[in-house]
């Protein structure tokens, strides 16, 4: 039960039902649980990180599993740790954002890779989805909501900040 987070009904969008604890209805007092989201960020920047950290760790329903700086450190702790969510640079040092999330897609297919980039081209974007990614948020847009709905939300949708217009 350490996994989950208590949640009224009442807050819940019907179509985020499903991923909810179905076991732990309490009740009369008419709430659900839903899992923690396992997150690693992948970033360059120390202060990125944080900023990001500190933003997901406000949303709720989060555990930071772990930061690392390049995508070969991702894919490490990928191995050892495991995730939920990975959100990552596009351009890192050592291993490049295309390359781990080609990888790591790869590798653990129940992981959902968000690219977070500076860089809002329609090729990086492209090169990102064949790489595997479930969204592409730019570090310049507020993506607070969007974040809300991939740690809560939809598995199948793909996420884009606000303004991008792609795919």
């Amino acid at each position: 039960m350490a996994e989950c987070v208590i949640i009224p009904v009442g807050q819940l969008r019907l179509s985020r039902l499903q991923y909810l604890c179905v076991d732990a209805i309490f009740g009369n007092d008419n709430v659900l649980t839903m899992k923690q989201q396992k997150i690693i960020i992948a970033d360059g920047s120390l202060f990125f990180r944080e900023g990001l950290k500190n933003v997901l760790l406000n949303i709720g329903n989060t555990e930071i599993v772990g930061e690392v700086e390049n995508g070969k450190q991702l894919l490490n702790l990928l191995a050892d740790q495991g995730a939920d969510i990975v959100f990552l640079d596009v351009v890192m040092p050592e291993m490049d954002g295309f390359e781990a999330t080609w990888m790591g897609h790869h590798l653990y297919p129940g992981t959902r890779f968000i690219a977070f980039s500076s860089f809002d081209e329609p090729q990086y974007i492209d090169k990102m989805i064949h790489a595997g990614v479930s969204g592409f948020l730019t570090k310049s847009t507020n993506n607070y909501d969007v974040l809300k709905d991939i740690v809560q939300g939809d598995r199948q949708k793909f996420y884009n900040s606000p303004g991008l217009q792609y795919p």
